[in-house]
């Protein structure tokens, strides 16, 4: 397992829902916790502040890869891939623990699964119960 973490999730993953995430950091016990920084349509909502969350309540270092989205009307749509792109690149010798919704089958989640399976990185998914390992890869 991977000392560095990258963390992928909803936005709107509600913050009493932060029991598996935590769980899934605590067992992989990274030095870095990587992700997204994407707020939440509510305080404290969402996987990637709640991993900040647990990062900063652990005293684990992070990094965050903000979306560079525009401004309207000039909004850039792909931004959330590209950010997707940039953090596997970035660290591909990392875990990736992923907690798409329940159902999910395309979004931004869904896209940094497969943008890490096909760079051969462990990924973990969380199904509703437990985390899962994805198999897949180039």
């Amino acid at each position: 397992m991977s000392d560095i973490v990258i963390v992928t999730g909803s936005r709107d993953w509600p913050s009493e829902g932060y029991q598996p995430i935590w769980q899934a950091l605590a067992w992989c016990n990274p030095s870095l916790v990587v992700h997204g920084g994407c707020k939440g349509r509510r305080e404290n909502e969402g996987v990637d502040m709640i991993a900040a969350r647990w990062a900063r309540y652990m005293q684990v270092d992070q990094y965050v890869f903000e979306a560079k989205w525009g401004v309207h009307p000039n909004i850039d749509r792909s931004a959330g891939p590209k950010r997707n792109g940039r953090m596997v690149a970035a660290y591909p010798q990392a875990t990736l623990l992923a907690f798409p919704l329940r159902g999910q089958t395309k979004g931004g989640t869904i896209d940094c699964m497969g943008r890490a399976l096909s760079r051969g990185m462990r990924v973990f998914a969380y199904n509703g119960e437990t985390m899962v390992e994805l198999q897949g890869g180039p």
